[in-house]
């Protein structure tokens, strides 16, 4: 492995960073602490975790618990994870062009954070060579202790609890930050706790629980204080402030809406409970390693987007994008626990596992313009997340079996093959005005509506060889797909629906009305036009249905539809 040139800057993103770094739970193992009789002699690991404790004269608990808290004591063996962190202490290598190792071009920032450039520091204080540390397990403990060494207090802390504030200087590079008092916060609540795994690598490792510590946030699943997860997924409780106060039945969740948040987790998290909070979603993930913290209960509202239609009727999930921007993808643990997650909650409260049903915050109906900014609804989870992997996980693949007779296609991007803006894997499906590769791109006048997102679903509208037309708010575009693209249609059935006889088009709206009141009318003056149709997504109450319009969705008076079936 070779590092990037250390003259080159490091790069920005504190939002990378604060969560390239931080939180999890867990852990175990007191130093000086006497071994169960019976008990395993330590593993290879763990002797050298207690060795560079001892060597730095910091606790070995933390010492585990920091590594835990970050990797899961796991080793990249000189590969960085999806955040520039190298080896068991997660050591930082990102600079100002590329994040990770020499080679990856996956994406490029500026500026710079100290909290994203920790490997070089750590490694001159145990006098071995950034390239030794990133790549050796046990010179990267002994650097990562030292480097937490260096932000205590001397003389040292007296108290476990003492070394709050160098745990939380770990986490941002030196600085005190809310994140890393988050990732504090998670240490410490490990620390309580205990735990113990086995390695990929086959070391077990334990920490017991020490008595005494700092409180963490609750992290186990269950009722009252504590997160609604399903067991065996890491998971926190941290109520949101001024948000989700309104209850709903539990019949009415009928979507789980998908989407980033915009900053890092932590910040988003600190955020979120502040006294000025006022949008939430009702769960986080980190993009990194997959942790979990609900911040609004299920039963109540998460007013996540602008549109309170489909926020009383959805279970909101915010991804932490900004921390895997610069490396180009979302973490397999990211993956594996969003799949838990929305599986639970389709189990839980009947929903279907489908793209139907598990939406894009970028498909959900929105008043705002889409250069506003205004609304948290109008980023969806981006063109770097793979929505045929999740189906995969949650098996029910996006690829499913083709119905010649099926009047719609899912939209199936490759998405290892399929570039987006960039030339990165990307997600979408790029329409374009007439079945040729140097047609202008389709411009949607209420969004950026020029791509179509894996598993949306349309109306064809026409075939050529190699291209596929579908309606598409409001016009006919076309997709190339077939031999040779990096997009595959599959015709599946389902409703559609078209103006009723008689009328010559039908106008969407962004919001139905209520109780006889007429709804929010589309910001674009777009509607379906006689000849056009449309797939169905939802009947809803008061006469009003829900339809796949665009890349968003929209709604529709049922009285002005004709529904046949697909």
């Amino acid at each position: 492995m070779r590092l990037i040139p250390r003259t080159r800057r490091r790069a920005a993103m504190a939002a990378l960073i604060g969560l390239a770094l931080l939180i999890s739970s867990g852990i175990a193992g007191a130093q000086g602490q006497r071994r169960p009789a019976g008990a395993p002699p330590p593993s290879a690991l763990q002797r050298d975790f207690t060795a560079a404790a001892a060597e730095f004269d910091v606790p070995a608990p933390l010492l585990l618990a920091v590594s835990y808290t970050l990797t899961r004591w796991e080793d990249g063996h000189g590969r960085p994870d999806a955040t520039g962190g190298f080896g068991p202490m997660h050591l930082t290598f990102v600079n100002g062009n590329t994040a990770g190792v020499s080679g990856n071009t996956a994406g490029r920032v500026t500026g710079s954070h100290p909290a994203l450039g920790t490997l070089e520091p750590a490694a001159a204080l145990v006098h071995v060579p950034a390239g030794q540390v990133s790549r050796d397990a046990r010179q990267n403990i002994r650097a990562g202790a030292a480097l937490l060494a260096s932000y205590a207090s001397a003389p040292r802390p007296a108290t476990l609890n003492d070394w709050y504030d160098a745990v939380a200087r770990y986490a941002g590079g030196g600085t005190l930050t809310p994140a890393g008092r988050l990732l504090a916060d998670e240490v410490f609540g490990v620390l309580g706790a205990g735990a113990q795994r086995a390695t990929s690598g086959g070391q077990m490792m334990v920490l017991a629980a020490q008595a005494g510590t700092r409180s963490g946030p609750p992290r186990a699943a269950g009722t009252g204080g504590a997160a609604q997860c399903p067991a065996g997924l890491t998971c926190g409780f941290r109520a949101a402030t001024g948000a989700g106060s309104a209850q709903r039945a539990t019949g009415q969740i009928r979507y789980l809406v998908l989407g980033a948040t915009g900053t890092t987790y932590e910040q988003a998290i600190a955020q979120q409970i502040s006294a000025g909070g006022g949008t939430s979603s009702h769960y986080l993930i980190r993009g990194t390693d997959g942790q979990v913290t609900q911040l609004v209960r299920t039963a109540n509202i998460a007013p996540f987007s602008d549109n309170a239609t489909l926020d009383a009727r959805s279970v909101s999930i915010g991804l932490d994008r900004q921390s895997v921007v610069a490396v180009g993808e979302y973490s397999d643990r990211t993956y594996t626990s969003l799949a838990t997650l929305v599986r639970y909650l389709g189990t839980t409260y009947g929903i279907p596992l489908d793209r139907q049903h598990i939406l894009g915050w970028d498909e959900v109906p929105s008043a705002q313009p889409p250069t506003s900014g205004a609304a948290p609804g109008t980023d969806g989870p981006g063109p770097l997340f793979d929505w045929g992997r999740l189906f995969d996980l949650l098996d029910t693949p996006l690829v499913a079996p083709s119905d010649d007779f099926g009047q719609l296609v899912a939209i199936v991007p490759v998405f290892g093959s399929n570039p987006s803006t960039g030339g990165r894997p990307g997600n979408s499906a790029p329409l374009r005005t007439a079945p040729n590769e140097s047609a202008p791109l389709v411009g949607d006048p209420a969004d950026t509506g020029d791509q179509a997102v894996a598993g949306q679903v349309f109306a064809v509208a026409g075939r050529l060889p190699g291209w596929t037309a579908i309606w598409y708010a409001g016009q006919q575009v076309w997709l190339r797909d077939g031999d040779g693209a990096a997009i595959v249609t599959r015709q599946v059935r389902g409703s559609l629906v078209t103006p009723a006889p008689g009328l010559g088009s039908a106008p969407v709206y962004t919001e139905p009305g209520q109780a006889g009141q007429p709804g929010q009318a589309d910001a674009a003056g777009r509607f379906l036009a006689a000849g056009q149709s449309y797939p169905l997504i939802d009947e809803l109450p008061d006469g009003w249905d829900l339809i796949a319009f665009g890349h968003r969705l929209a709604f529709v008076h049922a009285a002005e539809l004709s529904v046949w079936p697909g």
